[in-house]
């Protein structure tokens, strides 16, 4: 189900990642491919992982030296260099090593982070003889220009310095016009990062992205405040503000997009549910079965204790969702209902005196209902992305919906024994398999010890990383959202978009 999440949200944010922290990385390295053709022009991989390598350090040297680091990769790396070399020259040499603390990754920020957006956007493509990054010849070389025309003689004393493998700490106050927070705001370079990010011809793919960070100016806009990631998931869940003020939305384009956030926030609300189940479980076996106990006997404790946490005439699902509906939320409109439950749930209420580890299981099952009911209003979308996927392979929001709904007139006891055995339980441990089987990682909660199950670490749920915090961050560097919300430069992509 979180898979299901991720693809959601990458559907939704091509071209950025969780870890692309900064937009003026974009120009840097379309700025290192074209001076590398230009001033290398070596074919050996080898020679240009060194001279990317440099590159970054040095980036890391100026932007901390400049008090501009954050999202900057090597930062740390470039605190103590900077420390110990006083007004000394730094050697970037020894930082294209991956064996050096100043990325581990071999190929640095760009291989870890920043190189398969920049294929993606087409700023840069790989060269099939020689396999090295080459600038586009309209996208990557023009803003490789505006880079470098941005920068002037602090460019050229940058490729100085990477080319000489090192710097005098003393010169790099007189490159800091480069750092991620100092892009012009009336720039070329300016207006072609926004163009990478908004105009998107004919693709309907990099669409999602163009119509995502308008919802987010949208956002900004109508809130009159920089918009946190929080703030955008729920106002997309609820079509609200923060105040309760519904969110205009002008054109059907947003609209629609709006309803596949929402849709990715519903399925990420349902896999938290189901953690906050396992993570009641687990808290089970630490305070009541610190030698273990059989699956079968830890479900029946924990159906025992949510049907007592349960008002006595709730017999079924059905019964259980419409009490939990009556009293939750009002039915016909979107609410904070859920937004309350989820806070419950991610910060484990239970641990909080005058509650339960009951309480908090019949708040993550609580949760569920309001989900099975927003589910009705949102069918298009849900069907539209999850329609066609098997269920008994793909767990997803509607999954999960077709179970409670197929089990809704069973016994409550029967569907919560369900519930925790098949679709949380063993989920977990064949989840845990997989991981251990394809990417060697270890990642079980619970040890399976002769048909006795035992704690081998509690967990919580928590939610997945949309990539919109990068998202916010860039459209922050581009000047179209401030520390104070939209700005001039925002309201005018919002006129041009209507």
């Amino acid at each position: 189900m979180q898979n299901q999440s991720i693809e959601l949200y990458q559907s939704l944010l091509p071209g950025l990642g969780n870890v692309t922290l900064r937009m003026r990385y974009y120009g840097l390295y379309a700025w290192l491919a074209s001076t590398y053709a230009q001033r290398v022009g070596s074919e050996d991989p080898e020679v240009w992982r060194h001279f990317l390598r440099r590159g970054e350090a040095l980036y890391a040297l100026i932007a901390v030296a400049a008090n501009d680091s954050n999202g900057v990769a090597g930062s740390e790396w470039a605190k103590r260099e900077l420390a110990a070399a006083g007004d000394g020259d730094i050697s970037l040499s020894a930082a294209d090593s991956p064996s050096v603390p100043h990325l581990q990754q071999s190929f640095g920020a760009f291989g870890a982070a920043y190189g398969s957006p920049l294929f993606d956007l087409k700023i840069l493509f790989e060269n099939r003889k020689h396999r090295i990054p080459t600038p586009s010849p309209d996208q990557g070389e023009g803003l490789a220009r505006a880079f470098a025309e941005a920068g002037g003689d602090a460019a050229d004393a940058f490729c100085e310095a990477i080319m000489s493998r090192s710097v005098a700490t003393t010169a790099l106050a007189s490159m800091a016009s480069l750092t991620p927070s100092r892009i012009g705001i009336d720039s070329a370079e300016r207006n072609c990062y926004q163009e990478i990010l908004l105009k998107v011809q004919e693709s309907k793919r990099h669409a999602a992205r163009r119509d995502t960070l308008l919802l987010l100016l949208e956002l900004a806009a109508q809130s009159g405040e920089l918009p946190e990631v929080l703030t955008f998931r729920w106002a997309m869940y609820t079509g609200n503000l923060s105040d309760g003020t519904p969110l205009s939305l002008a054109s059907d384009e947003l609209r629609q997009r709006r309803e596949e956030w929402w849709l990715y926030h519903a399925n990420d609300l349902m896999h938290v549910c189901l953690e906050a189940l396992l993570g009641y479980l687990l808290e089970l076996l630490e305070t009541d079965y610190p030698g273990g106990v059989s699956m079968e006997s830890l479900v029946q404790h924990a159906v025992e204790d949510i049907l007592q946490s349960v008002e006595s005439m709730v017999q079924t699902w059905r019964e259980f969702a419409n009490q939990s509906l009556s009293t939750e939320i009002e039915p016909d409109h979107d609410s904070g209902g859920e937004r309350t439950l989820a806070e419950a749930l991610l910060r484990g209420r239970y641990g909080t005196k005058g509650s339960s580890k009951a309480d908090y299981a019949v708040d993550a099952l609580r949760l569920l209902t309001l989900l099975q009911h927003r589910l009705e209003r949102h069918h298009d979308v849900v069907t539209r992305r999850f329609g066609e996927l098997n269920p008994k392979i793909s767990r997803t929001l509607l999954s999960e919906v077709a179970f409670l709904e197929a089990s809704a007139d069973d016994p409550l006891c029967d569907t919560l024994s369900e519930l925790l055995t098949e679709r949380v339980l063993r989920r977990h441990l064949w989840i845990a398999v997989q991981k251990l089987r394809y990417q060697n990682a270890y990642t079980f909660l619970l040890d399976v010890d002769n048909g006795r199950l035992q704690l081998r670490k509690k967990d919580g749920p928590v939610f997945t990383n949309p990539r919109v915090s990068p998202a916010i961050t860039f459209l922050r560097d581009i000047h179209l959202l401030s520390e104070q919300g939209i700005t001039p430069h925002g309201r005018a992509v919002i006129t041009a978009a209507a």
